[in-house]
């Protein structure tokens, strides 16, 4: 039950029914308790649930599949790209999104088959480029001057290339949405004027028409993705109306139509005690009303302009991520300032693994990895150990908490390991893959030696033996 200065309990759901309180008060991974995770392993400590990533996906591609035979659901690698975790997401049948060469070969490396990949990004680098076309990968152009690049790099490689147009959509039909992060946001300006992502509306046809003459390369879907503003499905049902009606342009004035649509990302993930941008994330669309909203407007709208069944491509990330992982941590000293009556609890965790929380103001709710139910209740500030300001959570309701103890962050298996830093020259975490009863490391602890391997000495700064 929840006390009247807040809940460290979770909230069991069919999103997180593998990483969960058990009825002795005991955190738990799958079928291992987490505390015994981190007498093993050490702390901080990224743990995922394999069998919670292959649930997640199996479940949105039931929900769009429902809709629309001809989905596929592809995973942001960017959000987690462990090798071994992109590995289960493609074993669990999710294509992947890359962007960069590191994220290209991490998605490829895992056995995702090529036509089940984009790349996406602005600016992209000769090395990319070549290694998608020598695989196969569609590319998104996310500008006009990138063509030329493409058809340069085929015609040296004798390889047809495969592209996308990544579109920059005007979405007027969100204009009066207010968006929560950032807060007060009109959403539809802030798309049309803040991204520097895709390409103008005015250039779309144009550069259409010119891959099309381009005998190196053969135009093959549309995108487009909008970012996390809001959660609302109503993000997506502007994008599939205005995206269709770019496509049925395309078609009008050059006689082509995608052979496939590729919506993005940006779908909002929450649970009840608050996650996400400021804590705003308290509920968000279920796969299935993310679906429904999609494949609905779809239909309705391909029927409408007769642009035939194109293959259905979502990109999330957090969404399918987020309740994956738990970074554990092990509580240190703690303090109490009587004059702002404020209690310090200092982790082993820190900004350096849970960066979202300095950047965009996230929240991660922290659990017990043991309830020990004869301890009060305090207001608790939770502190990192480097030197910034580094708190990791402020003034959450918690039983009063003892060095040693384990604590979890829930919802970390997004954006957290992928973004990991060595501030203050701290060695990154381990990250275990739990399944079932199994715990594997798949990314090894970080040594001071790892830390300083890349560091060089100049000659004339060696000390004289």
């Amino acid at each position: 039950m929840a006390s009247e200065l807040g809940t460290h309990e979770i909230v069991d759901t069919p999103w997180r029914q593998h990483i969960r309180v058990d009825q002795a008060g005991r955190l738990r991974i799958e079928d291992l308790d987490a505390e015994a995770l981190a007498d093993q392993f050490g702390t901080p400590l990224y743990v995922i649930s394999e069998a919670q990533i292959r649930d997640n996906v199996s479940r949105f591609r039931a929900a769009l599949a429902r809709g629309y035979p001809d989905s596929h659901v592809f995973f942001a690698t960017k959000a987690n790209r462990n090798l071994a975790v992109r590995r289960v997401f493609s074993l669990a049948g999710a294509g992947g999104d890359a962007f960069g060469p590191t994220e290209l070969y991490l998605t490829l490396l895992a056995g995702t088959p090529p036509d089940m990949v984009v790349l996406n990004g602005f600016n992209k680098g000769e090395e990319e480029i070549r290694a998608a076309i020598e695989a196969g990968v569609a590319i998104h152009l996310d500008a006009s001057a990138e063509l030329d690049d493409v058809v340069r790099i085929a015609r040296q490689l004798r390889v047809r290339a495969r592209v996308g147009v990544r579109t920059r959509l005007l979405l007027h039909s969100l204009d009066d949405l207010q968006g929560d992060w950032p807060a007060g946001t009109l959403v539809g300006p802030s798309v049309r004027t803040e991204g520097k992502e895709g390409v103008p509306i005015e250039e779309i046809v144009p550069l259409a028409a010119a891959a099309l003459a381009a005998p190196e390369v053969e135009l093959v879907g549309l995108h487009h993705h909008i970012g996390r503003f809001v959660a609302s499905v109503r993000l997506f049902t502007s994008i599939v109306a205005e995206q269709l009606d770019v496509a049925a342009e395309i078609r009008d004035q050059l006689g082509w139509t995608p052979g496939y649509l590729d919506f993005g990302g940006g779908m909002a993930y929450g649970r009840p005690e608050g996650h996400g941008p400021f804590g705003n994330d308290r509920g968000r669309p279920t796969y299935e009303e993310y679906a429904d909203a999609i494949t609905t407007s779809l239909v309705a709208g391909l029927d409408r302009l007769d642009l035939g069944r194109p293959r259905l491509i979502v990109e999330p990330g957090r969404l399918l991520a987020s309740d994956i992982g738990v970074l554990l941590s092990r509580v240190g000293v703690s303090k109490m300032f009587r004059d702002t009556g404020q209690t310090w609890v200092g982790v082993d965790a820190s900004w350096n693994h849970l960066l979202n929380v300095a950047t965009a103001g996230w929240s991660y709710h922290p659990v017990p990895a043991t309830h020990h139910p004869d301890r009060p209740v305090v207001r608790t500030n939770l502190a990192d150990s480097q030197c910034w300001s580094g708190t990791l959570a402020t003034d959450v309701a918690l039983p009063r908490l003892a060095r040693g103890d384990v604590l979890g962050f829930l919802d970390a298996g997004a954006y957290t390991e992928s973004k990991a830093l060595q501030f203050n020259g701290i060695p990154r975490p381990a990250t275990v893959l739990v399944h079932g009863s199994r715990a594997d490391v798949i990314s090894e602890r970080e040594t001071l030696q790892d830390v300083i391997a890349r560091h060089r000495l100049p000659p004339h700064l060696v000390a004289p033996r």
